[in-house]
């Protein structure tokens, strides 16, 4: 199962994912997507422009997660 393609190999298309979690899973999750913070990403990021697109990728998980009826805001 390959996990990373690297940057650059196909960033400009639109990523589509189909995810299955427990709602245990989902909840803790959902949890952690709350509590984070933009400094928490930026510790992990190379550079404010991946701290940005970090903290969005989150946030459209957080956002598909609220959808399926898992908020924990």
């Amino acid at each position: 199962m390959k996990y990373w393609a690297g940057k650059g190999e196909g960033m400009n298309d639109d990523k589509e994912l189909t995810l299955t979690f427990t709602h245990e899973q989902a909840w803790s999750y959902a949890t952690y997507l709350n509590r984070v913070k933009r400094l928490d990403y930026r510790v992990l990021a190379d550079d404010a422009d991946e701290t940005t697109l970090m903290h969005e990728a989150g946030e459209v998980v957080w956002q598909a997660l609220a959808a399926a009826g898992v908020v924990s805001r």
